[in-house]
């Protein structure tokens, strides 16, 4: 059975918007190599639709960094699920639109053989799949930055406590702290 795993940028004051995201080469070679264990990905409709605006052109024209050409590529021939009410077609290689997110789909999911699902958001789709209890694991990396305003994360999480057990920490030259956690079951 293949897990769900969030991957998830945060600033200490509590925001996850795209552009706090400290990227460097050693954080983009962390993500490329994470990827390499990982078979889909996991995205709400604004999430996907700022993807699939950057980065199957970077993937085609190669014109970026050695590492941002290398996750382009990758990310380019995974399975994308993309849930959205609104949006009716992909124009991304690899995508599936599902309409309805629920504990059924996600099972299904992750029920299919391969290597495992990784979550990049929006915050809305992280916040339902938390209250669904359908994650297997965090990363979570805490970024050098005070936001000041975004997307706050959690917001409508009506799930109650979800403790965590945490089982590795590791940190990026450029600042950045990647937490990884476990659910606690407790």
């Amino acid at each position: 059975m293949r897990k769900l795993i969030l991957s998830l940028s945060v600033t200490p004051d509590g925001f996850a918007n795209h552009d706090t995201a400290v990227v460097g080469a050693d954080w983009m070679r962390f993500i490329n190599e994470d990827l390499q264990k990982r078979g889909a990905l996991m995205f709400g409709r604004a999430t996907y639709e700022l993807f699939e605006s950057y980065w199957p052109k970077l993937a085609q024209e190669k014109d970026g960094d050695e590492e941002s050409v290398k996750f382009a590529e990758t990310i380019n021939g995974m399975d994308k699920y993309v849930f959205s009410k609104t949006l009716r077609q992909a124009r991304w290689e690899n995508t599936t639109i599902f309409p309805v997110l629920n504990k059924k789909v996600i099972d299904d999911l992750k029920a299919k053989e391969g290597k495992d699902i990784v979550v990049f958001g929006g915050p809305a789709l992280i916040s339902a799949l938390i209250m669904l209890d359908t994650f297997d694991e965090f990363y979570i990396a805490i970024q050098p930055i005070f936001a000041g305003s975004g997307y706050r994360l959690f917001t409508d999480n009506h799930r109650g406590r979800l403790n965590l057990k945490l089982v590795d920490i590791r940190q990026f030259p450029g600042g950045v702290i990647l937490l990884h956690y476990l659910p606690n079951g407790d």
